[in-house]
């Protein structure tokens, strides 16, 4: 990180957007710093945000490829890869520009509600939501390995009674 501070310290504000998930998953971020080696970026949040993602500096079309170097509450310090034509596996296309939609608040709010289910089916106390007429909303993982309740019948999101 030091060869990434010392190479350039003045301040960049760029407006971008962190990618992965081959391209389904976009946040907005500000780009603070560039150099040729690296970035840092402010999100609102870094949680569920992966080690290797893309970075796309909105305006540019540039898609650069990076790995996390460090990271704050709400920063990111990221170096850039090398695309390797040798690579073992090869690593998927990145999605041009154009392919990646525009955020909207209700695309935000479903993607902390995705990630916040993914979380919720992760721990191992069983979690049963329910909503005002007793019918259920989410049914974690946990919760279904409890109960032997098959994926079929949990996700027809059946009453309490059921």
């Amino acid at each position: 990180m030091s060869g990434q501070v010392s190479a350039s310290r003045g301040r960049t504000f760029l407006a971008g957007k962190i990618v992965f998930n081959f391209g389904r998953s976009a946040f907005d971020c500000t780009v603070r710093q560039l150099t040729e080696t690296g970035a840092t970026v402010e999100l609102e949040s870094v949680v569920g945000i992966p080690d290797h993602i893309q970075l796309l500096l909105v305006g540019s079309n540039q898609v650069k490829p990076c790995k996390r170097l460090w990271q704050s509450d709400r920063q990111l310090g990221l170096v850039f890869e090398e695309q390797q034509a040798n690579a073992a596996a090869p690593t998927p296309a990145a999605p041009a520009p154009a392919a990646i939609p525009e955020r909207r608040s209700g695309d935000i709010l479903r993607g902390h509600m995705l990630a916040l289910r993914a979380a919720l089916d992760q721990i191992p106390v069983g979690i049963l939501l329910l909503d005002a007429e007793l019918k259920a909303l989410f049914i974690n993982r946990a919760f279904r390995n409890m109960w032997r309740l098959p994926d079929e019948v949990a996700d027809r999101n059946p009453t309490f009674t059921d």
